[in-house]
């Protein structure tokens, strides 16, 4: 096997281990953030069952959650798993400059190599290879 493949097969390899990582992390950070909003939002409902508690309203947004005070129970939860958040953006598109990257040396010589067959092709003479 050619050099110029060996580094295309490794790098598509490695970029596919690196952007599917990355959205199966953010995957399953999103999952676990989205459960502790329903935990919040089954927790402000028990509260609102409650006849003598106070008549306010349970933030559960993690939006607003994030640069509140001191927070306890289940808002700090849902505040730790939004800071927890995995933007894999930034990482699928470096899985993806890593693919253009190590394709580039396979692409340079399938190319030589056709120039080599039409300049062949054009003199007349058999292809070398």
């Amino acid at each position: 096997m050619r050099r110029s493949t060996v580094i295309a097969l490794v790098g598509s390899g490695a970029s596919l281990l690196i952007g599917g990582g990355a959205y199966l992390l953010e995957h399953h950070r999103n999952i676990a953030l989205a459960s502790a909003v329903e935990r919040c939002h089954a927790e402000a409902v028990e509260i609102a069952k409650n006849p003598d508690a106070f008549d306010f309203e349970m933030i559960c947004a993690p939006s607003e959650l994030a640069s509140g005070p001191a927070l306890k129970g289940v808002q700090a939860e849902v505040a730790a798993a939004n800071a927890a958040t995995f933007d894999s953006v930034r990482w699928i598109a470096g899985a993806f400059v890593l693919f253009a990257i190590s394709a580039l040396p396979w692409v340079w010589y399938f190319l030589l190599r056709r120039i080599a067959e039409v300049r062949a092709a054009i003199a007349g003479s058999p292809p070398a290879g």
